[in-house]
């Protein structure tokens, strides 16, 4: 039986990210010699037949150029031959040392973000999946309607990102409230493993960086497609800049001068909340995953005081609780606690602190 992926290719400045999709299948050949391609990967016809079976909103693929993507995936030895494992193959009929990490050729196609966008619309959250369609869509979708919500509530600024052939409108989406900032630290932590098998750039986050990049990129796609057309303005590059907020199939903006004035102009602007901006370098965010908290002991016989103690609490985890102890005498950064990885303790111990002592004045 077929399983159809999908891994999301992060934007960069030659172009916006998108949806990767491929297929692998048991019934497919046992290989004979070492290859650097997916011997279990569905090509051609067999690819394009699968995508007909299936139970979503996918584009007219048959004409789409089929792409190759280098991915990562679980693999072991078959008759002696390094292979991938196959999705639904039970990890415990390999030994564990013959179980790693190894890089194949995957033939596939991409989706755009708009494209990507009418798919995950068409994934059911209330029922369930065939057994055709991999576990990561339910996240992908899961993914997308905190988009939309997003959307509905206005949270979300315009921007300019420069890339290689000059600059290009963004819609950014702002992360401002601990609800938003709470959302990426849970869906940090769900990143399916699997979502991860693209090379991804070195990042403090890899799994965060995924997440923000795809956000902006549904953000985007989801306002662009939807927003009406704005009036005209009699300046050109504010004219193009504008057309680009409201038209998915919209050129760059360019790279004139006006336009790196206005880039600048947009930045002093959104100062303020840079630090909330969901874009993938913004690695504020990253240090935005635990929060300051203050604990309230009960007193231990025979003392009858109560306690105030305080430390950092995980976003996505309430249980989670770092004491300010362990912040103060860690000799390095980042601290290693509990298996997760806290990137600056101190500086957002005090943060928490700085907004605590502003309520109440002998915390100061």
């Amino acid at each position: 039986m077929a399983t159809l992926h999908g891994n999301w290719q992060i934007s960069s400045p030659h172009g916006s990210g998108n949806l990767f999709l491929w297929a692998d299948s048991w019934g497919s050949r046992t290989p004979k010699v070492e290859t650097p391609d997916h011997p279990f990967a569905l090509v051609d016809d067999r690819l394009w037949d699968f995508f007909q079976t299936l139970p979503l909103a996918l584009p007219a693929l048959k004409n789409a150029d089929i792409q190759s993507q280098l991915l990562t995936l679980p693999s072991g030895e078959i008759n002696d031959i390094l292979a991938p494992l196959v999705t639904g193959q039970n990890l415990a009929d390999q030994a564990t040392e013959q179980v790693n990490l190894h890089p194949w050729q995957v033939p596939g196609v991409g989706l755009t973000p708009l494209q990507t966008v009418t798919l995950l619309q068409s994934i059911p959250l209330g029922g369930t999946l065939p057994g055709t369609v991999g576990q990561e869509f339910y996240f992908y979708a899961h993914l997308y309607r905190w988009c939309l919500d997003l959307v509905v509530r206005g949270k979300f600024l315009p921007g300019l990102r420069e890339t290689a052939i000059g600059y290009e409108a963004v819609w950014l989406p702002l992360l401002d409230s601990t609800q938003d900032q709470t959302r990426l630290a849970q869906f940090t932590q769900a990143v399916p493993p699997c979502c991860l098998a693209v090379p991804l750039p070195e990042t403090v986050n890899p799994p965060q960086t995924l997440v923000l990049d795809l956000l902006q990129q549904l953000v985007q796609a989801q306002i662009t497609h939807t927003s009406p057309s704005l009036p005209s303005h009699k300046e050109p590059w504010l004219q193009t800049w504008l057309t680009g907020l409201t038209k998915a199939d919209a050129q760059p903006c360019g790279s004139g001068k006006a336009m790196q004035r206005l880039s600048t102009v947009l930045d002093h602007w959104c100062l303020p909340v840079q630090a909330y901006l969901a874009q993938r370098e913004n690695q504020a965010l990253a240090q935005r995953q635990f929060r300051g908290a203050l604990k309230l002991l009960p007193p231990v016989k025979p003392d009858v005081t109560w306690r105030l103690a305080y430390g950092l609490q995980a976003l996505d985890d309430d249980q989670f609780w770092v004491p300010a102890e362990a912040i103060w005498s860690a000799e390095s950064e980042p601290l290693l606690w509990q298996g997760r990885t806290i990137n600056q303790p101190e500086e957002s111990l005090l943060r928490g602190l700085g907004v605590a002592a502003d309520l109440y004045d002998p915390i100061a």
